[in-house]
């Protein structure tokens, strides 16, 4: 976000507005034909069902709809928005957080269902 934020400023003398959009969670199937395998030498094999889970979206429980989505990028655009458009669910909930709590104190847990089977690799 930064390299929009960056060129936002940059190109607003010239009345070119950037958006940067922030995308929570939306209901398509973009993942839904991905089909992730891993060879049976690697070493991350063992967590190879999170991370098909993972990689397909099946592990998040609240997704906004596509067209409730793209209907209020739409607003924000016609509205006059400019730099950050938090749009999706969960986006005011990562808003929030990565504005007051330091990244790094707020992904690690966010990696934990990873990690914890990385760990059971041993």
């Amino acid at each position: 976000m930064s390299w929009s934020e960056t060129l936002r400023l940059e190109l607003q003398p010239y009345n070119v507005r950037v958006i940067s959009l922030v995308t929570g969670t939306v209901a398509t199937n973009v993942m839904s034909h991905a089909n992730l395998t891993l060879p049976k030498s690697s070493l991350y094999h063992k967590a190879l069902p999170e991370i098909q889970i993972r990689g397909a979206g099946k592990d998040v429980l609240s997704k906004s709809a596509p067209d409730d989505f793209a209907r209020q990028v739409v607003q924000d655009i016609l509205a006059g928005a400019s730099g950050p458009v938090w749009r999706g669910a969960m986006a005011s909930m990562v808003k929030v957080v990565s504005k007051y709590i330091p990244t790094g104190i707020w992904v690690v847990p966010a990696c934990a269902s990873i990690l914890v089977s990385l760990n059971d690799m041993d």
